[in-house]
């Protein structure tokens, strides 16, 4: 069983790391977990599904239609205003058909 790390240990860590190469090997492992979150996160969504996602810059939820689905980000749409959005898969939160 593996033993959980207080996040702070880690951060002393990574912070203490004297290589160059050490840093790189830790953000390259970073990288990729997060690259996987967000292609896992985007295989389960498709052209014309609904989903919502929070607008920090309207401050508002906001429900759109996926019209296009990259590697890294989904092209959506507004379906009540029409306003273009291109967002990352982890945003999004995939809602019934109204």
């Amino acid at each position: 069983m593996a033993k959980l790390i207080n996040l702070s240990d880690v951060l002393t860590f990574i912070y203490n790391q004297s290589t160059a190469e050490d840093r790189r090997a830790i953000s390259e492992a970073f990288n990729s977990v997060r690259k996987d979150a967000s292609r896992q996160a985007a295989a389960g969504l498709r052209i014309g599904d609904t989903v919502e996602f929070f607008s920090e810059k309207q401050y508002r939820t906001v429900r759109a239609r996926i019209t296009k689905v990259n590697r890294m980000t989904i092209h959506c749409v507004d379906v009540n205003s029409g306003t273009k959005w291109r967002c990352s898969p982890g945003l999004l939160k995939k809602v019934a058909d109204p």
